[in-house]
């Protein structure tokens, strides 16, 4: 059956109908009634000690009576159509009610820690009544008209485009907002455009900003964690403009691309119309939103193939659908489990063998090649930074899972299970449990809450890690869709309603998780400081072919040469051989811990003490030290720490 196409009326609505609408009992909306009342008090009332209780009451009270206003408004406009039989009428507002179930998924939030801010609830508040109205208009029409997009005035693919365009704009004027703001404090943008400028000057994606500092001379090139070639398709857009902004705007690109599988998909299942608002929810989901705004990694392009992977999948064309999962498998080595993943799905849906060999051979031969050639031959004896995430664990797979049974708590931390929360928020909890392809992000989550033990920061939603398992369950919850349509058309029931209210709801839970998320933390990122001005001309101060050490916030605007240091961790590199060094004056500004700050001072004392330093600029802000020319750098080493991601 086409996504656009009906069954017969069945149940309680009227025969000139044209979709099934499933009656809500009364019990049911008593208890979403008692779950408003619970979170509007836990929202307003609970630990708000920032407001006076008359305040409080008066909050919930006027909550209520936008409730009560709304639902006597709704009742009015649909008593007015004279279409909408009298039984339809309270079937369409008591399915609406359903959209409260909102609140409840925030709800473990409110009880179990220090409620949200007041515009945070509110907001939450204003989603859910949204919700409420919208799926109370939409099962109406979907109940009285042959389809759901035949009132809108914009064509679905214009309305797609124009959405895509307006989000493309936004997050990368504010990517670059946050650059120019010197609000990427991580330094892997810093290291992939210096990996970028080495490779057009011989050197095969090498840092020795990362490489010096963790490895030592033996590790030349960024292969030595990683087999991503996905890095490759930077190069010609770098080469036209060598700046971090490119590697930036490339990667927004390729988020956003993710809308376009995304609703090829959701229009096997549902109308265009709404198959533009399950792409916007994709983008919306924080783990998506944030590969456009927090720090670079290359694995922020795997969404892209990876959707078109599924649809394929669904599709049942083989040869795009071997292309599909070879572009995934280029962006990174771990790739291989979603791979090897999907080979398992078409071994569980009897598809013809072909669907099973390719992927699961292919997830092999990809693991074979980069675990025992590829980092071995670039790793050249050194230890894997990225293995140094998990080896708190063991140093065997039999340890490692003997550690995990036996200190749970490494896994169930407070900060995981939030972790996990903040993942799921976005599905309802549940809604993408009904596909067996949700399994295949299993390992994902496992790896980034084992990670987070390690010191290595994986169990982070704005981080890239969590791109693959978000776009796993994004499309298990779309294949749940499907599999219950299906399920309903085997009843004689239509699914448009069902499919529809579950879309947007994830619409709403995504767009509300993400607002969950953003604090000011984020917002400060993007602020522009008094000392913003005077970093930038210490930036432009130094000579484009020196070999510098500057603090982690101004590497991206220097990570155009050959040689590049951390200022705050210069004497735990192997080789520093810096020729100017910037200190920032203000410790707090180094945005890092405090078990960097006794070496960071004790490195601007030797500097004051050596005679082959001298100062070339110094203000209230920064002191610049330059080593004098012909002298060789004799600093003292400090074994690094190895956390390649703190």
């Amino acid at each position: 059956m086409s996504p656009t196409s009906r069954l017969p009326a069945r149940g309680n609505v009227s025969a000139e109908t044209n979709a099934w609408i499933p009656r809500i009992p009364k019990a049911v909306i008593l208890s979403l009634c008692l779950l408003i009342l619970v979170w509007l008090w836990a929202a307003f009332v609970r630990g708000e000690e920032r407001l006076p209780t008359f305040t409080k009451w008066v909050l919930v009270a006027g909550a209520v009576g936008i409730l009560i206003a709304v639902s006597w408004a709704l009742l009015y406009f649909l008593g007015r159509n004279v279409t909408s039989a009298p039984e339809l009428r309270g079937t369409v507002l008591g399915f609406g009610f359903c959209g409260f179930l909102l609140l409840g998924v925030f709800l473990p939030e409110y009880l179990l820690g220090s409620p949200p801010s007041l515009f945070k609830s509110a907001s939450l508040f204003g989603f859910a009544l949204l919700l409420y109205i919208g799926l109370v208009l939409a099962a109406h029409r979907l109940a009285i008209a042959p389809t759901a997009s035949s009132y809108f005035p914009m064509a679905p693919g214009k309305l797609l485009f124009l959405g895509c365009s307006v989000y493309f704009f936004l997050t990368s004027w504010l990517a670059i907002a946050k650059l120019r703001a010197f609000g990427y404090v991580g330094q892997d943008i810093a290291y992939f455009t210096q990996c970028l400028y080495t490779t057009l000057h011989g050197h095969l994606f090498y840092s020795n900003m990362y490489h010096d500092l963790l490895y030592g001379k033996p590790v030349t090139s960024d292969f030595a964690g990683h087999n991503q070639l996905v890095l490759f398709v930077f190069l010609p857009f770098y080469s036209l403009y060598k700046s971090a902004a490119t590697l930036l705007i490339v990667r927004n690109f390729f988020v956003v691309l993710c809308s376009w599988p995304v609703y090829l998909i959701s229009r096997r299942i549902v109308s265009p119309l709404v198959s533009n608002i399950t792409a916007f929810a994709f983008l919306l989901i924080p783990a998506v939103l944030y590969q456009n705004l927090y720090d670079f990694a290359p694995l922020s392009l795997a969404g892209f193939p990876l959707l078109f992977a599924f649809y394929f999948y669904l599709e049942g064309n083989f040869k795009f659908f071997v292309i599909a999962l070879l572009l995934a498998q280029i962006v990174r080595e771990d790739l291989v489990i979603a791979v090897f993943g999907l080979g398992l799905l078409a071994l569980w849906q009897r598809r013809d063998l072909r669907w099973v060999a390719f992927p699961c051979s292919l997830a092999i031969g990809w693991a074979l090649l980069s675990w025992k050639i590829i980092f071995p031959h670039f790793l050249q004896g050194a230890s894997s930074v990225v293995a140094s995430c998990f080896a708190y664990l063991g140093h065997t797979p039999g340890q490692m899972i003997h550690s995990m049974f036996r200190h749970p708590d490494v896994v169930l931390s407070h900060s995981n299970l939030v972790y996990i929360k903040q993942l799921i928020n976005s599905f309802g909890g549940f809604l993408f449990l009904f596909s067996p392809a949700c399994l295949i992000s299993t390992p994902y989550i496992l790896i980034n809450l084992l990670g987070q033990g390690g010191g290595c920061n994986t169990a982070m939603i704005y981080r890239h890690y969590s791109l693959i398992p978000t776009v796993l369950l994004f499309a298990s919850f779309l294949l749940s869709l499907g599999m219950l349509g299906s399920l309903m058309q085997q009843r004689g029931k239509s699914p448009d309603v069902i499919q529809t209210a579950l879309i947007m709801f994830v619409f709403a839970a995504a767009a509300s998780s993400t607002l969950f998320v953003t604090g000011r933390p984020q917002f400060e990122d993007l602020r522009s400081s008094p000392w913003h001005a005077e970093a930038k001309q210490v930036a432009n101060f130094l000579p484009e072919d020196a070999s510098v050490a500057v603090p982690r916030y101004m590497l991206p605007s220097v990570a155009n040469r050959s040689g590049l240091y951390l200022s705050l961790r210069l004497l735990e590199y192997h080789h520093p051989d810096a020729q100017y060094i910037v200190l920032d004056k203000d410790w707090d500004r180094a945005a890092a811990t405090d078990q960097w700050k006794q070496n960071y001072y004790k490195l601007w004392s030797l500097l004051d003490h050596d005679s082959r330093y001298s100062v070339v600029y110094n203000t209230s802000n920064y002191i610049i030290f330059k080593l004098c020319d012909g002298c060789a750098t004799d600093l003292p080493h400090l074994e690094p720490i190895l956390d390649m991601h703190e």
